[in-house]
Parts: structure tokens; sequence; C-alpha cells
């Protein structure tokens, strides 16, 4: 069972798969599997194969694989890498269920050097002309921040998760204006948590401001649930600290 939406790492690897994400546990998928459950159009399913597959074909498994597999040139490589990069921020354009996608190329690059995340966009690509959302329906809410990520998640039209800003959910969920300050606000001391320099340290300073964070998040989760007159359901999922339905309201 996957918890959404999802974090992606996309890693390609001699004799291997090059998907990783959560069911149950954090574990490495096929693309084949990747298109199910990440809903990934064909075409992109295509070019993913073929990049995967350039790969695999630099490796020799005559002698040790260390000395004599990999690219025939290092522009060939780069080009290898450049597409990769490219590819993985179609995977989190194309699939409703991702929330960020980490490009790790074939190791190369260090975990969260190359991070895409959800960010916000045109309101004519979130909704189709013809479902705009409709806020006098009850609509289901996540409430889940991350690095460069909006921390709205709600399908008020479509049977998906979609993504989005504070703004959007001030509209869609009819907030007021002293909640979406503190909401601003909270989702601003996490984004601050985030060295684009050297994001393996990021985090909050302290065991404790984390824990105040979080708790501080739970009492807007709260907040939305008594002062939305359209939002039914608020899973708190902090910055992915807590699983799906562990903080309903």
């Amino acid at each position: 069972m996957f918890e959404l939406p999802l974090k992606v790492s996309l890693l390609a690897r001699w004799r291997d798969v090059p998907f990783f994400y959560y069911e149950e546990r954090f574990a490495n998928h096929s693309i084949e599997e990747a298109r199910d459950d990440l809903r990934l159009p064909d075409g992109l399913i295509a070019d993913v194969t073929t990049w995967d597959a350039e790969y695999q074909d630099t490796y020799d498994p005559d002698g040790y694989i260390w000395s004599k597999g990999g690219f025939p040139s290092p522009e060939a490589e780069k080009a290898w890498l450049e597409h990769g990069k490219v590819l993985a921020a179609r995977i989190l354009a194309e699939s409703p269920v991702i929330a960020s996608v980490d490009y790790r190329a074939n190791g190369v690059i260090d975990k969260g050097a190359c991070l895409f995340g959800r960010r916000q966009r045109p309101l004519d690509q979130l909704y189709p002309p013809s479902r705009k959302p409709d806020t006098a329906r009850s609509i289901d809410v996540s409430l889940l921040t991350g690095w460069q990520e909006d921390p709205f998640y709600y399908h008020p039209e479509e049977d998906r998760l979609n993504n989005h800003t504070i703004r959007e959910a001030q509209r869609d969920l009819r907030l007021p204006d002293g909640l979406v300050a503190d909401l601003t606000a909270w989702d601003a001391e996490y984004q601050d948590t985030y060295r684009p320099d050297d994001p393996r340290n990021s985090g909050f300073p302290s065991e404790e401001a984390e824990a105040a964070w979080v708790e501080r998040g739970k009492t807007l989760a709260a907040r939305i649930k008594a002062e939305s007159p359209v939002a039914l359901k608020i899973d708190y999922l902090a910055d992915y600290a807590f699983t799906r339905n562990a903080y309903l309201y």
C-alpha cells in the first residue's frame, strides 16, 4: 500500500531497476511497476526505458566491471546525465501521485542534490476548463509539506490528488486570512531548514525545534477543519513524519 503523494528516486544501476519509492518500505521498482504505480504515460515510459537501456549497455560482463564498464566518452556520459534530468522533471510533471523526484543518475549525484519538487502550476494545468473546483462540495484534504513543495493536497473534482499552494487552498477551502497567515509562517519555517548548497545537512537546528513545528502543524490542521466550511477531513502528515490517516481531523 502506498502513502500518497510519493517521494521517488530515479537511480540507474547496472543489472538493476531504476525507480525507488515506498511500498511499506523504501524499495526499488521496475519501469513497468512504476508505470502502474505512478500512473506514467506510455510515451514517458518509452523514453525512460531507452534511457535506462543506454546505461545498461555500458556494462561489460567480461572482467572487472569498474575498470571495463562505462560510457565510451565523457561527452556521451554528460548527454546521458542531462537526458535523465529532463526525464526526472517529466516524471514529476506527468504523474498525478508524486510529490518529488530525487534524480541520482547512476549514483554520481548525491541524494537531494538534484531534487525536483512539486511547485505551483497554472490553474489551467491543474484543472481542465470544464473541471474547475466546485467549492460547494466537501473536500478531503492532506496537509503535507516538503522542501520546495506546496503543502496542500486535495482533489475537488478529479479522482486523484493535486498539489496546491496556500493561496489556492484559501480560495478553494474558503480559509480566513488569519489562518492563511499562520499556515504561511508554518510552511516558511520548514522551507528555511533547506540548505540548497548542502541538502544532506538540511533540517531543523534541534529536535526540540522540529517537535514544536510538528505540534504547531497539528493545531493548524485542526483549525482548517474547524474554520473551513467545505473541508470534510484533514489528514495531517507534517513532512512525512506521520503515515496517512495517523492524525485525521
